[in-house]
């Protein structure tokens, strides 16, 4: 049987401000923090390049309002 590395996230930081995820009093909060993957296709100036990081509520509201045209937006499960 093979043995698999357990990792323990103590901590995610915020790759955009370097806010971390843990509240004044040290409590874990992760769910204010998302992790974000981009995969470049064929051709492209980063191709076969994956990109991931983490972002705050904060930053990834801040990024998605910079976006010239609008994201689309649904509800977890419903996107067909």
């Amino acid at each position: 049987m093979e043995k698999k590395k357990l990792t323990i996230i103590r901590t995610l930081i915020c790759n955009k401000c370097g806010k971390n995820s843990k509240d004044s009093n040290g409590i874990f909060v992760a769910n204010e923090y998302h992790e974000i993957s981009i995969t470049f296709a064929y051709g492209s100036d980063l191709d076969g390049l994956k990109y991931t990081f983490h972002m705050c509520d904060a930053c990834a509201k801040k990024l998605i309002d910079s976006l010239e045209i609008l994201a689309q937006v649904g509800e977890v499960g419903l996107w067909e």
